[in-house]
C-alpha cells in the first residue's frame, strides 16, 4: 500500500509540476492559457484572467501539499476536486467544439472525450492513493521499490501531459 501512495503522490505532484511549468515559463504561454480559459464560455470574459490565476495558484499549491508524506491526503483530494472541476468545464463546453487544451502549454488539440478520460483516470489516481494511505502507516520503503514507483509514475506523467501529441498522432491517417 505504501508504494501506491508514493506512486500516486509521485504522478500528482509530476502532472501539476509540468502544468504549472508550462504555464509560467513565458508570458505569452500564460496568455494563451488566459485565453483558453475565455474560449471555454463558461464565465464573463473579465474573470478570465483572475480564473487563470486561480487555476495556477491552486495547481503550485497541491505541488507541495502532494509532496509531503503529513500533507499528501490533502494535496490529492484537492487534486482530486480540481480534476473534477476541469472535467465539468471540458463536458459543458460540449467536449470537442473549438476550445484548445493549453493546460501543458500551447495546443492546438481540441478539448474533447480523451481530456476527460485524461482527467477520470488522474482523479482515479488521486483515490488509490488516498485509499492506499488511509491506514497512515509510516511503513519504511525498499529503495528499489520507491525507484519503481517512481518510474512508474514519470510513465504515466508523460502519458497524461503529452495526451494531445498522443491524439494527434493516433487520429493521424
Amino acid at each position: 500500500m505504501a508504494y501506491l501512495m508514493l506512486w500516486s503522490q509521485f504522478v500528482v505532484v509530476g502532472v501539476f509540476l509540468v502544468a504549472v511549468v508550462a504555464k509560467v515559463r513565458r508570458r505569452a504561454t500564460f496568455a494563451g492559457f488566459v485565453s483558453s480559459v475565455d474560449s471555454l464560455r463558461l464565465l464573463p470574459r473579465r474573470l478570465s484572467r483572475p480564473v487563470a490565476y486561480a487555476v495556477l495558484a491552486a495547481e503550485m499549491v497541491v505541488i507541495p501539499l502532494a509532496a509531503i508524506p503529513a500533507t499528501a491526503p490533502f494535496g490529492l483530494a484537492g487534486s482530486a476536486l480540481m480534476l473534477a472541476a476541469f472535467t465539468v468545464a471540458v463536458v459543458f463546453t460540449r467536449a470537442g467544439k473549438g476550445t484548445t487544451c493549453w493546460c501543458f502549454g500551447p495546443s492546438t488539440t481540441r478539448l474533447g472525450w480523451p481530456h476527460v478520460l485524461r482527467n477520470l483516470t488522474l482523479m482515479a489516481i488521486c483515490g488509490a492513493g488516498l485509499w492506499a494511505g488511509r491506514d497512515g502507516d509510516g511503513v519504511s520503503m525498499d529503495p528499489l521499490g520507491a525507484i519503481a514507483a517512481l518510474v512508474a509514475a514519470a510513465t504515466v506523467v508523460l502519458l497524461a501531459t503529452r495526451l494531445d501529441d498522443l491524439v494527434v498522432l493516433l487520429a493521424a491517417r
